[in-house]
């Protein structure tokens, strides 16, 4: 009885897992890519549902308006916060020893920004909805009331790839969710 011992691999048997190799990283590569874009816009859509919630909650807990501007030309979204400030319309800051400190200064109601939200590469705002109508640049305002409604409408992201998250933001509770 012959007894043959391989002690390796031919060349025809390595070239077919190369082959095989090749095929798997050519076809799984790109499916990796792709699913990563949607994960980072899937990512941004959440984030900016839980901005918008903020916003809510903020203008409850704090019982004061807020605004949410969404600015498609710079594709930032801030919120604003209704607060009183002070200002010196003489133009004195107070440093006259004659003159009371506080004489020349008045208080007005004025948008102070609290929060701002960017998106990472890739993700844009396509378009924001309200009432049938599609902003497509410029800005638009969203108001949260301190009672705990909202002007309501839509925010559309979408990625390089035009996949598309709407998220959708009810007037009568002000809550912000993903609806697609």
């Amino acid at each position: 009885m012959v007894r043959s011992r391989h002690q390796g691999f031919t060349l025809i048997e390595l070239m077919v897992v190369m082959v095989i190799v090749a095929l798997v990283t050519g076809l799984g590569v790109p499916r990796i890519f792709n699913s990563l874009g949607s994960v980072t816009l899937k990512t941004s859509a959440r984030e900016t549902v839980a901005f918008l919630n903020y916003a809510r909650e903020s203008a409850f807990y704090k019982k004061q308006l807020m605004k949410v501007v969404v600015d498609l030309d710079v594709q930032l979204i801030t919120v604003l916060a209704f607060q009183e400030a002070v200002f010196d319309p003489e133009g004195k800051d107070g440093s006259d020893p004659t003159e009371p400190r506080f004489a020349f200064q008045k208080k007005k109601m004025e948008w102070v920004e609290d929060k701002a939200l960017s998106f990472p590469e890739g993700v844009f705002i396509k378009a924001c909805v309200k009432d049938d109508t599609q902003v497509t640049s410029g800005a638009f305002e969203l108001l949260f009331s301190p009672v705990g409604n909202s002007s309501g409408g839509e925010i559309h992201l979408t990625n390089a790839r035009d996949r598309e998250f709407i998220i959708a933001i009810d007037f009568i509770t002000g809550s912000a969710q993903i609806i697609q």
